[in-house]
C-alpha cells in the first residue's frame, strides 16, 4: 500500500483524494522523524494550502501541471 510505503509510486486507490492522502501521511509519517517545529509547518501547509487549493483532486490524476500552478 503506498500510505505504508510511498516510494512504491502507486496510489492505493484510484478514488483516494489529495486531502485523504495527505492528512495520514503527515500524521503518521512525520512525527520523530522530523524536528516539532518541521511538523507545525508541513501541518499548516496541508491544511492552509496544499488542501484547499488540491484536496479535491483525485491523487491518481493529481499532474505536474497541477502543482505548478499552485
Amino acid at each position: 500500500m503506498a500510505l505504508e510505503n510511498p516510494d512504491a509510486g502507486t496510489v492505493p486507490d484510484e478514488r483516494i483524494t489529495v486531502k485523504a492522502f495527505l492528512e495520514p501521511w503527515s500524521a503518521h509519517n512525520l512525527p520523530g522523524v522530523v524536528a516539532e517545529s518541521t511538523e507545525d509547518d508541513y501541518h499548516d501547509t496541508v491544511r492552509l494550502h496544499l488542501s484547499p487549493a488540491l484536496g479535491r483532486k483525485r491523487l491518481a490524476k493529481l499532474t505536474v501541471l497541477d502543482v505548478d500552478k499552485l
